[in-house]
């Protein structure tokens, strides 16, 4: 979101008094060199709660995360005590431990690099493989492509064939409460490029090529 977009949002909602939740779970991976500032930097009413994770950034594992809750901090901790006390202290020692080590910042930098990579490995091959209409997102940061399919194809019916050959995707009717984006599909890069998923994502192409022209897949 355009800086100036994400002040207006912040003054918006701050002066009706409506909470801006705020998930930033991937913020750590920007492509470019300095990452975009989140929309509780420019949060003067204490109204925004910025919710981000270590899970996309260093453990999956260890599920860490945390909320900066501005004026809704009592609130939050009340509902986190109510539904499971406390988080696993050592791990949170652990993470605290190499986040005073110096080395973050070092793996973060390699971890963007990794992304972009992995990104572009998968972008190159979808516009390989997939119709010539398809249009594909370019993202800044993160692990994901948004891709739009041809407008005949809904991407449930894909995601359904897909199955059958052990392949999934998030297809777009997900992301919205209203069923919008069904000729959407979100493919998660973050797998190890490898023989494998460049197979994978040529069979995935000749379905959405199967569909759009209205054909059977072949099995």
């Amino acid at each position: 979101m355009p800086e100036e977009n994400k002040i207006r949002l912040v003054k918006m909602l701050g002066e009706k008094n409506i909470p801006l939740i705020e998930d930033d779970a991937l913020g750590e991976l920007s492509f470019e060199r300095s990452r975009p500032l989140p929309a509780k930097a420019y949060d003067t009413y204490d109204n925004v709660l910025y919710c981000s994770s270590f899970s996309k950034s260093l453990i999956p594992g260890f599920r860490i995360g945390w909320v900066a809750a501005g004026k809704y901090q009592g609130e939050i901790e009340k509902l986190k005590f109510s539904s499971n006390i406390s988080t696993n202290g050592l791990l949170q020692d652990t993470i605290g431990r190499y986040l005073e080590s110096g080395n973050y910042h070092a793996h973060i930098r390699k971890l963007r690099q990794f992304a972009q990579a992995q990104v572009l490995k998968y972008k190159a091959a979808i516009q390989q493989y997939f119709p010539e209409d398809v249009k594909i997102s370019i993202p800044v940061g993160g692990y994901s492509l948004w891709i739009e399919l041809p407008e005949q194809v809904n991407a449930l019916m894909v995601q359904r064939e897909a199955l059958k050959f052990g392949i999934g995707f998030c297809p777009g009717q997900i992301f919205s409460a209203s069923n919008h984006f069904k000729n959407c599909m979100r493919i998660n890069c973050c797998p190890l490029w490898s023989g494998k998923i460049a197979e994978a994502l040529n069979t995935l192409g000749k379905i959405v090529r199967a569909l759009s022209n209205g054909e059977t897949v072949a099995g």
